[in-house]
């Protein structure tokens, strides 16, 4: 099985080569920071595809705005429910001793 995976992973597109990109000097572009100015050391994480989601319109905020209202700021509220009742259950694991090793 985890051959399989492996395999399935080689054609993500990770591990292209990719031309060196030094950034822009838009707003909002990408630059290179001091002290090396070196180029962007991880850019094929922009062209890997996906692992769980079919496509980028899956990621939670993008679902409720489609699916729940196209409010922005509400829907971007919206987006820290699933995330503060996450951080609750992880508090209470943690505090019933759920991740001490025996």
């Amino acid at each position: 099985m985890a051959q399989a995976v492996l395999a399935w992973r080689a054609t993500d597109g990770f591990s292209a080569g990719y031309a060196a990109f030094t950034g822009g000097t838009a707003a909002g572009q990408w630059r290179p920071t001091p002290p090396a100015f070196g180029a962007m050391s991880a850019q094929g994480l922009a062209f890997t595809g996906m692992f769980a989601l079919v496509s980028n319109t899956q990621f939670i905020g993008n679902t409720i705005y489609t699916n729940i209202t196209t409010n922005l700021p509400l829907a971007a509220a919206l987006t820290t429910i699933p995330i503060m009742i996450m951080i609750i259950y992880l508090l209470i694991a943690r505090r019933l001793g759920a991740f001490e090793h025996v």
